[in-house]
Parts: structure tokens; sequence; C-alpha cells
């Protein structure tokens, strides 16, 4: 059977689901305030109607040190402040930490 992905219930609108794959994703308005909490219930449905609803909880963390400087030199290089910039443009980090970046890459 073909099975196909949804998304409801508080916090739904926030995110996006693959209707394929059930991949969930981030929408622009997701806050990434370390300690926030984010609940969406998942809906997989077969062709024949017959569904199932998981609830998933998403918990923003503290990620591993700085994963812009990719080979870990203390300093933000070229290609490094292009993913940089182009995750501010995809809505992955704020306008904040762009400009930390800059400031970063500038220094060096």
């Amino acid at each position: 059977d073909v099975v196909t992905y949804s998304l409801s219930g508080t916090n739904a609108a926030l995110f996006t689901v693959d209707a394929e794959t059930g991949q969930i994703m981030l929408g622009s308005a997701v806050s990434l305030e370390v300690g926030q909490t984010y609940s969406v219930n998942v809906t997989a449905t077969d062709s024949t109607g017959t569904g199932a609803i998981i609830i998933v909880d998403i918990e923003v963390v503290e990620g591993p040190g700085d994963v812009y400087d990719l080979n870990d030199n203390g300093t933000i290089e070229k290609n490094e402040m292009v993913m940089a910039i182009r995750d501010y443009f995809d809505g992955l980090i704020d306008k904040a930490e762009v400009v930390e970046l800059l400031r970063r890459y500038f220094a060096s």
C-alpha cells in the first residue's frame, strides 16, 4: 500500500511533513531557542483509508560546538560563511547568528 503522511496538533503549522516519506521539516517560524519544545501529531494513512497517529515531541537542545566551523580550526572561512548565509535564506538560522558569523569571518 501507498502510505501518506500529514501533520496536526498544536504546533503543526510550524512544521511541514513530506507526504511520501513522513520526514518532518522546520518551518520558518520555529524558534531555535534552546529548551523550546514542540509537539505534532503525525498521521500515516494507507490507500484504504486506514491510519495511525503518533505524537512526536521536538525539543531544541544545545548543539555540539560551532556547527559552521566545519574543520574545527576556530576560524570561520569563506565556504563556511556561504553555508551560513544559505541556511539563513532557508530559514534555519536567524539574522543575529549570521551577523555573529560575519563578525568572526572578518575578524580572521
